[in-house]
């Protein structure tokens, strides 16, 4: 976990994810700075935008969910996500 686009960046830079989960507002950078990073260092990793904006289309994001979120439906969603990934593979 990071709690600021900082330390997810270094965090990218020294290990794989299989799930990048993103709040679109980070306390010192916007969540989608991080996807070219994410695509970079990992391109299989499953990209989700959290955010509280009104839902539209992220460019980087594999998967746009808005806030609030029940944990039930984000579990699901991941699960979908990487089962769908692992069947493309």
């Amino acid at each position: 976990m990071a709690a600021k686009g900082k330390d997810a960046i270094e965090k990218l830079n020294s290990n794989r994810y299989d799930v990048a989960l993103v709040d679109f507002r980070l306390p010192d950078m916007e969540g989608t700075d991080l996807f070219p990073l994410i695509q970079h260092t990992s391109p299989s990793t499953v990209k989700i935008m959290l955010t509280g904006k009104p839902l539209q289309d992220i460019a980087g994001a594999d998967v746009l969910v808005g806030k609030p979120v029940a944990p039930d439906a984000l579990l699901s969603i991941i699960d979908c996500k990487l089962r769908n990934r692992n069947i493309e593979s």
